[in-house]
C-alpha cells in the first residue's frame, strides 16, 4: 500500500511539476504581451507653460501642433499646457499671433519640472486691407457668431449653477529697483516686491441663476493678506462682463462696443490670422480693431470663434485707446461645453496696471484668475432664493483656515504667495488694519466711529443760502452696543439766522437683509419749501448737494413720524409712514383760503400718510463691507411717492399727492453715453406753496454743475401743483477729440419743464411766475481741460461749461439767459 501511495504521490509531483511549468509558461508570455501592450499604450504627459521671452508672462490660447500634423492642442488662459503622447520623443510647433513660430523637439523626463517654452515677438501691424474681389472672410464669421449669439449666450439659459474660485494680486514692476538711488522708499519698496506682492485677495463663490436675469452669488470664504476677517469679496463679474455676448462690453464700469454684435463689420475691421483644428471643429482666430477714421468706443484684440455653431471659445480684449485713462484693462475669458451642448465660462483673467502709482516710476499691476467648476445646466432653482441682494458674504467666510483653502485652490500657493501672507499679516496685526479698515468704511458712510458711539459727519457743517453756515454735531449708536437698534440724535446753530435745529431717532432693526426696520422720529429742522425727497435717493458723487447750498426759502418744520421700511419683488424697497408736520415758513409769505380768500395763519399742520418706493428692476445689490450697495442698475431706476393728507388730528388739509422720478443711462455706438432722467408732480387740491412744487432751479451766473438741475432757473422762480420735467444729457467723453495728450470730454444737454398752478391769487407775497408754457435751456459743459492723475489710479479733471436759457420765458438781456459751471469729473 505504501508503494502505490508513492506511485500515486511521484505521478501528481510530476503532474504537479508539469502544471507548474504550464503555469510558468502562461505567466512569461502574459508578462511579454503585457509589457508590449504597455509599449503600446504607453502614454507620457508633457507639461509646461509657454511664455514670453522677455516679461516672461504667461501666452493663453497659443497653438502646439504635434509631429508637423494638425494635430494639437493650446494653453490655457495661463500659459498652461498638458498632453500625452505614445511617444517619449516629440516634435512640437508652437505658433502665436505677433510672436515667431518655433519648432522644438520634446523628450520625456521623469523630472516634476514643467517644461518652459519662451517665444519671441515679431513686429507686425495689422493693416485695413482693400478687397478687389468677393468679401473679406472674417466678416462673413462674425456675422454667424453674431447670428448664434443667442443660442451660444449662457445668459439665455433657463438656469445654471457653478462654483468660483478667484485670486487676485497686486504687484509692482520691481525691475527698476538698481535705478532708484539708495534709501529712497521706492527703492525699498521695489527691493521687497523681488519676493513678496503688494497684496492678495481669494474668494470661493457660488453662483445660481434662474431666468430671467434671477442671479444671487453665496461669499462661502473670502481672504486679504493683512486682514484677519474681511468683511468684502472680489470677483470677476465686478471687472469685466459674465459672457461675452452683450451688446456693449463693461470693462471697469466703461462700456465699449462689441466686436460681436450687429453691424460691428461697418466699424471693426477683422482679419483671420490662423486656423487651427480640434478634432472635427475648425477653431478661426480672428484679430478685431476698431476701422481708420471711425470714432467709438471700441476694443483691440483676438476672438476664438469655434465652426461648431460659431460660438466664442476664446476671447482676449482690452481697449483700443488708452489715452487719459489711469487704469489700463486687458480681459481674457474662455469658454467650454461642461454638459457636452451648452458653451459656458470656463476660466476669467483680467488684467489691469497704473502707471506712476502713488510715486512716478512705479508701476502697479492687477492681475486677476478666476477658474469656474461644478457646473450645473437647467438645475432646479426654487425662485424664493433670489431675495434681492445680488452678492452676500456668508458667516465665518472672513476667518475659513488654511486646511479649508488648499481643498479648493487650483494650485498650491507658491513660495512669493506665501510670503505675501506672512509679511502682510504679521503687518496688519501690528498696524491694526482690520480697525482702521472698520473706520475707513464708517467714514465712507459719514460716520466716525469712536467706541460705541458714532459722529455723523454730515451734520457737522451744512451750508444754504438761509443760514449761510450751520455748525453742529450728530451722534448714534453703534454695532459694539447693538445690530438690532440705533438711537441717534442732532443738532445744529444757524450762523445768519440764529436759530438751533435738532432731531432724534429710535430705528429697530428686523432684518438687514430684507431691510425691515421700524423708526420714530422728531425733528425741529428746516425743510426746502416746494422740494420733493425721494426714498433710497442718496449716493456717493450726487452733486444734489451742491444745489443745496444756493436754497435760500425754507419751512422751520416740527416733524413727527413712524415709518416701517422693507424690500419686496425683489426689487422693490419701499418706506411706509404715518406723519404729522406743522410747517412755519421762514419767509414773507401768505396762503389764502381757497372758501373764503382769507389769510391762513401759519404754521401749516399736515397730518397724513405716504408711501414712498424705489424699483430697480434686476438690480445688483452687493452687501460688502457691512452694508448693501446698488453695483449695477441695467434698466431704468423709478421712484415714486404717494401722500394721503387728511383732516386728522391736527391736520388741516385733505389732499392727495403724486411724486415720479426716473433714471436711466445707456451707451450707443457712436455716441458715447445718454442719460434720461425725469420728474413729474401732481396735487389734487390747492395747498400752500410748501407742499406744492417748486421745480429744480439751480441759477448762479458762476457756479458748480449739478446735473438734473435747470442751470439758468432761479430758485423758485415758479410754482406748480401740477408738473413734468425732462433732463437729457449726452455725454460724449473724448469721442471728439481723441488726437494727442489734451483729451476734453464733451458733454451736450437740454432740459425742459411744463405745468400749471391753479388759483395762483391764493398765494401772495412772495415772488413768483406763472408756468403758463414750457421751460426750456440747453447747455454745454467740457469736461477734463486740466486733469491730473491721483496717486496713479483716478484721475480727477476740472471742466466748464455754459447753459443758455431760450424759448417762452427767454430774458430780455442775453447775459441774464447764460448761466457758467465748473465741472468736477472723475475717472479710472
Amino acid at each position: 500500500m505504501l508503494d502505490v501511495r508513492r506511485q500515486k504521490r511521484k505521478r501528481l509531483q510530476v503532474a504537479g511539476f508539469f502544471f507548474q511549468r504550464i503555469f510558468l509558461l502562461q505567466l512569461f508570455f502574459s508578462l511579454v504581451s503585457s509589457v508590449f501592450c504597455l509599449q503600446s499604450f504607453a502614454q507620457y504627459t508633457f507639461t509646461g507653460k509657454v511664455m514670453d521671452s522677455v516679461t516672461f508672462e504667461p501666452l493663453p490660447f497659443v497653438t502646439i501642433l504635434y509631429n508637423h500634423s494638425t494635430d494639437g492642442t493650446r494653453t490655457d488662459m495661463d500659459g498652461k499646457f498638458s498632453f500625452t503622447s505614445p511617444s517619449s520623443f516629440i516634435h512640437i510647433t508652437i505658433s502665436y499671433v505677433g510672436y515667431k513660430t518655433r519648432d522644438t523637439d520634446l523628450t520625456f523626463s521623469d523630472s516634476k519640472t514643467p517644461i518652459k517654452i519662451l517665444l519671441q515677438t515679431e513686429d507686425q501691424e495689422l493693416e485695413d486691407v482693400t478687397i478687389l474681389s468677393g468679401e473679406n472672410p472674417a466678416n462673413r464669421i462674425i456675422r454667424e457668431a453674431v447670428k448664434h449669439s443667442k443660442e451660444n449666450d449662457p445668459a439665455n439659459l433657463g438656469a445654471y449653477s457653478f462654483s468660483s474660485y478667484n485670486k487676485f494680486l497686486y504687484t509692482a514692476d520691481a525691475s527698476a529697483a538698481e535705478k532708484v538711488k539708495s534709501g529712497d522708499t521706492t527703492r525699498e519698496l521695489m527691493e521687497y516686491l523681488k519676493g513678496n506682492y503688494l497684496m492678495i485677495m481669494e474668494s470661493q463663490i457660488e453662483t445660481i441663476f434662474k431666468k430671467p436675469g434671477l442671479k444671487k452669488q453665496f461669499v462661502i470664504a473670502t481672504k486679504v493678506s493683512g486682514l484677519k476677517d474681511p468683511n468684502f469679496s472680489l470677483d470677476a463679474s465686478q471687472l469685466q462682463p459674465f459672457s461675452f455676448y452683450d451688446h456693449f462690453i463693461s470693462l471697469v464700469e466703461i462700456d465699449y462696443l462689441n466686436p460681436v454684435s450687429e453691424g460691428s463689420s461697418n466699424l471693426y475691421f477683422f482679419n483671420i490670422d490662423d486656423t487651427t483644428y480640434s478634432g472635427t471643429d475648425t477653431i478661426y482666430h480672428i484679430s478685431f480693431k476698431p476701422r481708420k477714421g471711425k470714432t467709438f468706443m471700441s476694443l483691440k484684440g483676438t476672438l476664438f470663434i469655434n465652426s461648431r455653431s460659431y460660438a466664442i471659445q476664446h476671447v482676449i480684449a482690452e481697449p483700443f485707446d488708452t489715452a487719459g485713462l489711469a487704469m489700463i484693462v486687458k480681459v481674457e475669458q474662455d469658454y467650454n461645453k461642461p454638459d457636452g451642448i451648452h458653451w459656458f465660462p470656463n476660466q476669467y483673467n483680467t488684467n489691469i496696471h497704473y502707471n506712476n502709482f502713488l510715486k512716478p516710476g512705479l508701476k502697479v499691476f492687477f492681475q486677476g484668475r478666476t477658474y469656474i467648476d461644478s457646473v450645473k445646466i437647467n438645475p432646479d432653482i426654487h425662485s424664493n432664493v433670489f431675495d434681492g441682494i445680488g452678492q452676500q458674504i456668508e458667516s465665518g467666510a472672513g476667518t475659513r483656515d488654511e486646511n479649508y483653502w488648499n481643498t479648493v485652490r487650483p494650485d498650491l500657493l507658491t513660495e512669493k504667495e506665501q510670503n505675501t501672507y506672512h509679511d502682510m499679516d504679521s503687518l496688519g496685526s501690528a498696524r491694526h488694519l482690520d480697525t482702521k479698515l472698520r473706520i475707513v468704511t464708517a467714514l465712507m458712510l459719514s460716520k466716525f466711529p469712536i467706541g460705541p458711539i458714532s459722529i455723523d459727519i454730515s451734520n457737522i457743517v451744512k451750508i444754504n443760502a438761509k443760514e449761510n453756515y450751520r455748525f453742529g454735531i450728530g451722534l448714534m449708536t453703534n454695532e459694539k452696543i447693538s445690530k438690532s437698534f440705533t438711537l441717534a440724535g442732532y443738532g445744529g446753530y444757524g450762523l445768519n439766522d440764529h436759530v438751533w435745529k435738532y432731531g432724534a431717532n429710535l430705528k429697530l432693526i428686523f432684518s438687514e437683509q430684507y431691510n425691515s426696520t421700524l423708526s420714530f422720529q422728531y425733528t425741529h429742522d428746516y425743510e426746502e419749501s416746494g422740494g420733493v425727497d425721494f426714498y433710497h435717493n442718496n449716493f456717493f458723487g450726487n452733486t444734489q448737494k451742491w444745489r443745496n447750498t444756493i436754497i435760500n426759502r425754507f419751512d422751520l418744520t416740527d416733524r413727527y413720524s413712524i415709518s416701517v421700511t422693507g424690500r419686496n419683488f425683489r426689487f422693490l424697497n419701499f418706506e411706509f409712514s404715518a406723519f404729522e408736520a406743522q410747517k412755519l415758513p421762514a419767509f414773507d409769505y401768505t396762503y389764502h383760503s381757497p372758501q373764503n380768500h382769507e389769510p391762513v395763519s401759519a404754521p401749516f399742520i399736515f397730518t397724513g400718510i405716504k408711501l414712498s418706493c424705489r424699483y430697480a428692476y434686476k438690480e445688483k445689490v452687493v452687501k460688502s463691507f457691512g452694508q448693501n450697495f446698488e453695483a449695477y442698475d441695467p434698466f431704468p431706476v423709478l421712484w415714486f411717492n404717494v401722500t394721503h393728507g387728511m383732516k386728522v388730528l391736527n391736520g388741516q388739509f385733505d389732499y392727495w399727492k403724486f411724486d415720479l422720478k426716473f433714471y436711466y443711462d445707456f451707451p450707443s455706438k457712436r455716441f458715447g453715453e445718454t442719460y434720461l432722467q425725469g420728474y413729474a408732480g401732481y396735487a389734487t387740491s390747492t395747498l400752500p406753496v410748501s407742499e406744492l412744487f417748486s421745480c429744480k432751479g439751480n441759477y448762479t451766473l458762476f457756479g458748480l454743475y449739478s446735473y438734473s438741475n435747470f442751470q439758468t432757473m432761479r430758485v423758485n422762480e415758479f410754482i406748480y401743483d401740477q408738473y413734468a420735467a425732462l433732463f437729457w444729457e449726452q455725454d460724449f467723453g473724448s469721442l471728439i477729440f481723441k488726437k494727442g495728450k489734451f483729451r476734453p470730454k464733451v458733454l451736450f444737454s437740454t432740459s425742459a419743464a411744463i405745468g400749471a398752478l391753479h388759483d395762483p391769487e391764493l398765494h401772495s407775497s412772495i415772488l413768483f411766475k406763472q408756468p403758463e408754457k414750457p421751460y426750456t435751456e440747453s447747455g454745454l459743459v467740457v469736461n477734463n481741460i486740466v486733469s491730473k492723475k491721483f496717486l496713479g489710479a483716478v484721475r480727477f479733471g476740472i471742466g466748464i461749461g455754459g447753459y443758455y436759457r431760450w424759448g417762452y420765458f427767454i430774458l430780455p438781456q442775453w447775459k441774464d439767459n447764460l448761466a457758467l459751471k465748473v465741472a468736477f469729473y472723475v475717472s479710472g
